[in-house]
């Protein structure tokens, strides 16, 4: 895959999470780069770094949980700019959110991509409940 790519995955771009780190973190269990591939490698040559990773793949999901969990993150990613309260009171009550936060301790000016993996995980199960 592009490198760039591969660096989001592995959240070396930045100190962001986004859709696509935090969905393969929650779904893989292990994830390592395994080597770069040089462009010299590919015909034509193309004008952007590869990259090959290992995914180790969890078991113990199930599809209801990782249902809930896509819906929420991509409500809260869906417009970049807002901050993750707006973007979640779109389809779940403001208030209930609004407690969620701060039973968590989120601040409301928070953006999707300021949250880690784990705070992502309570917050679907705090909306889900």
């Amino acid at each position: 895959m592009q490198k760039d790519v591969a660096d989001k995955i592995t959240k070396k771009q930045k100190n962001k999470t986004s859709v696509l780190s935090l969905i393969v973190d929650f779904m893989c269990e292990e994830i390592r780069e395994i080597t770069k591939v040089w462009a010299i490698n590919f015909m034509p040559p193309p004008k952007v770094e590869s990259m090959v990773l290992y995914f180790k793949v969890r078991k113990d999901i199930n599809s209801e949980i990782i249902l809930d969990f896509l819906e929420i993150i991509k409500l809260g990613f869906s417009e970049k700019r807002k901050k993750l309260i707006s973007n979640l009171s779109k389809r779940f009550d403001k208030n209930k959110i609004s407690l969620i936060f701060e039973t968590l301790e989120f601040n409301h000016n928070t953006r999707a991509e300021d949250i880690s993996l784990d705070n992502w995980i309570k917050l679907v199960e705090l909306i889900k409940n």
